[in-house]
C-alpha cells in the first residue's frame, strides 16, 4: 500500500491479510454504528485508481466487500472526482443514491453550484464525508443544503481506520482495538481533555511491517469519556496537518475557520483557495464568474481577515480552476512557511 505523500514524505507500507480483515472489520462497525439501510443506493464520487473515467460513471449491483459478503445490499454507483461540478449534479439527478461518499471540499462544492443554478440537490439520508478536515460550521452548512445526516471518518492508507464518529454525538471514537493512538504537546507529554496536540500512531497487527510511533502530522483535541457508554478514547475535533496552519507575525499558530461563506454574498466566487507565503504574504486565490471589483476585492480582504484574525496584507490572484492532489483531496487554507 502507498501513501500520497500528502505530509511530503510518501512512504510504500507493507500489508497482510490480517490488516485487511481489520479494515473490513472496521468498515462493517461504522455500518452498525450508523445503522444504515444496507438495501439503500450507496453513491461515490471520489479518486479512483484505473477507473472507467467517463461522466456515466461505474455501476455495480452491490456494495461490494465487506458489506456484501454479509448482507444483501443495494446497488453502488461511483463518480471520478476528476468531473466538473456540473457534470456530478447531472450524475446524481441520474443516479439518485441514498448515501454519498465524498470530500467535504467537493460536497460543499456540489451544494453551492447547485444554489447558483437553482438546482436541486438529491434527496440523501446521509452524507458521508472522509479524506479531508470538517469543521463545525462546514458540518452545518452540508446538513442544511443536502438535507441529510452528516457523517465523518477518519484514517490513513499507512494504518487503516483511526477514528470513526459516534452516531449519538459529534466526535469521533479512537479505533484502539487496531492501534495506539497519542496525542502529546510540543515537551512530548500526553495531551488532557481540551488540549490539542500532535497525532502519534502505532499499529497493533500489521506485523508485516509495524509502525511505530509514527507521526501522522495531523493535530487533534482530547474529548472526554463519551456518554453513549463506548468506552474507546474520544478525540472531540481532529484540527488537521501543521501546513494547514496559520503563522501569526509573532509566530504563534492556529487553525484558520475558512469556510467563508460570505464569499458569495459579495462577489460571485466559485472557488477560493488561501496561501500563506510569509509572515505578512497572504496570497486569496479566486475561480470568478465575471472580473472582480475593487471595492468587492476590498469586501472579501475584510472577510479573509476576519477569519485569520489578523490585518495581514492580502493580495489576490486569478485562475480558471484550483486543482486537487493526484488523490482528489482539496486544501482552502495552506501554509508554506515551515
Amino acid at each position: 500500500m502507498k501513501t500520497s505523500g500528502s505530509t511530503g514524505i510518501p512512504l510504500q507500507i507493507a500489508t497482510t491479510t490480517v490488516t485487511r480483515l481489520l479494515w473490513s472489520a472496521f468498515a462493517m462497525r461504522d455500518h452498525f454504528w450508523h445503522a444504515r439501510d444496507f438495501t439503500a443506493t450507496f453513491g461515490v464520487i471520489r479518486f479512483m485508481r484505473d477507473p472507467e473515467r467517463g461522466a456515466e460513471g461505474v455501476r455495480s449491483k452491490d456494495w461490494g466487500p465487506p458489506a456484501a459478503q454479509l448482507r444483501t445490499t443495494g446497488r453502488l454507483c461511483a463518480l471520478h472526482i476528476e468531473h466538473d461540478i456540473s457534470v456530478q449534479l447531472d450524475w446524481l439527478d441520474r443516479e439518485r443514491p441514498d448515501i454519498l461518499l465524498t470530500y467535504p471540499s467537493n460536497a460543499v462544492e456540489l451544494a453551492r453550484q447547485a444554489q447558483r443554478g437553482a438546482r436541486a440537490l438529491p434527496r440523501l439520508r446521509e452524507l458521508r464525508l472522509f479524506s479531508e478536515v470538517v469543521d463545525a460550521q462546514t458540518r452545518s452548512f452540508l446538513a442544511r443544503q443536502f438535507q441529510a445526516r452528516v457523517t465523518d471518518v477518519y484514517s490513513a492508507n499507512e494504518v487503516g481506520y483511526i477514528a470513526l464518529q459516534c452516531p449519538e454525538h459529534g466526535h469521533y471514537h479512537v479505533q484502539s482495538e487496531n492501534l495506539r493512538l497519542e496525542v502529546l504537546d510540543d515537551e512530548g507529554r500526553e495531551c488532557r481533555p481540551g488540549q490539542t496536540g500532535r497525532v502519534i500512531l502505532s499499529t497493533l497487527h500489521n506485523f508485516a511491517m509495524p509502525l511505530l510511533r509514527y507521526e501522522s502530522g495531523d493535530y487533534a483535541e482530547v474529548g472526554e469519556p463519551c456518554p453513549c457508554g463506548r468506552a474507546l478514547p474520544v478525540l472531540a475535533r481532529i484540527m488537521g496537518r501543521t501546513r494547514n496552519m496559520l503563522v501569526l507575525p509573532d509566530g504563534t499558530r492556529h487553525w484558520p475557520i475558512v469556510g467563508f461563506s460570505s464569499f458569495r454574498a459579495i462577489a460571485p466566487v466559485v472557488q477560493h483557495q488561501v496561501v500563506q507565503h510569509g509572515l505578512d504574504d497572504i496570497e486569496v486565490r479566486l475561480v470568478v464568474e465575471r472580473a472582480i471589483t475593487p471595492d468587492e476585492e476590498e469586501a472579501l480582504s475584510g472577510e479573509v481577515r476576519k477569519a485569520l484574525h489578523h490585518e495581514f496584507p492580502i493580495r489576490f490572484s486569478y485562475t480558471k480552476s484550483i486543482e486537487r492532489s493526484p488523490i482528489g483531496k482539496y486544501e482552502e487554507f495552506k501554509s508554506m512557511i515551515a
